[in-house]
């Protein structure tokens, strides 16, 4: 009769417990749910005001102007860090290329070349926070290597040479970061090769190595040739790199 009572007892106290349980585990759900929610808005409120970021720099830019195509990609890129990048990397582009002001009228065309320095600086700022959010983003790292490279060369600061590893540093992570991808390899190479002199033989030696490879882009090649010739010891060690194709030797003859 005992052993009966107690079951009881306890069927009776776990009877009366499950409601208060139900009522607990909802009340957690119902908060985590509103936590979600929370940060769902969050995240949606944020990601509009980054877009509205990348929207604000192609204005500053000017941008859609130039190459209306990469502004377009850019303001409608769901990943607005992207976006930025991609606004970044075409003013890199732009500060080696000038063809994209050819579209400009003759006035606008001068200004925006007048103004490649400056936005130089703001490619390097763009890239340089992308790379802090995003450490394996390589496309950061060879902005940021390029256009602090270019900037200063265009300038003519000696940094350029005395302090080479603030932008050879990025550009060489970009390449590790990225082994399939050659355009860090490819602004490398012009770099290394307007400062040839300044180069030890070791790093001479690397940079043949990493030379062979960009000339197999013809651009390249055609951009690099003249100074390449310049650069080499003599023709055997000229010809060694020239890639085996009849364009690049009906380069080189010219």
């Amino acid at each position: 009769a005992s052993s009966l009572t107690s079951a009881r007892l306890d069927l009776e106290a776990r009877v009366t417990r499950q409601p208060l349980l139900s009522a607990v585990l909802r009340g957690v759900v119902a908060v985590l749910a509103a936590g979600v929610v929370v940060i769902a808005v969050q995240r949606a409120a944020t990601q509009r005001d980054q877009h509205r970021d990348v929207v604000k720099l192609l204005a500053e830019t000017g941008l859609p102007a130039r190459q209306p195509d990469v502004a377009r990609a850019a303001a409608t890129d769901p990943d607005p860090v992207r976006g930025r990048l991609s606004v970044a990397r075409a003013l890199r582009a732009e500060a080696c290329d000038y063809r994209s002001f050819a579209t400009l009228p003759p006035r606008e065309a001068a200004e925006a070349a007048a103004r490649v320095n400056e936005r130089l600086e703001l490619a390097r700022e763009v890239a340089a926070g992308a790379l802090a959010v995003r450490p394996s983003a390589w496309q950061a790292a060879m902005i940021l290597g390029g256009a602090t490279y270019r900037l200063w060369s265009s300038r003519g600061d000696p940094r350029v040479f005395s302090q080479r590893k603030v932008w050879e540093g990025p550009l060489l992570t970009a390449a590790r970061l990225a082994p399939g991808e050659d355009e860090p390899l490819r602004f490398l190479a012009v770099a290394w090769l307007e400062g040839w002199p300044t180069l030890t033989a070791a790093e001479r030696d690397d940079a043949r190595i990493n030379l062979r490879r960009a000339f197999q882009d013809p651009e390249t090649f055609a951009r690099c040739a003249e100074l390449w010739l310049e650069a080499a010891a003599d023709r055997a060690e000229a010809f060694a790199l020239v890639p085996d194709d009849s364009r690049a030797w009906s380069l080189l003859e010219s």
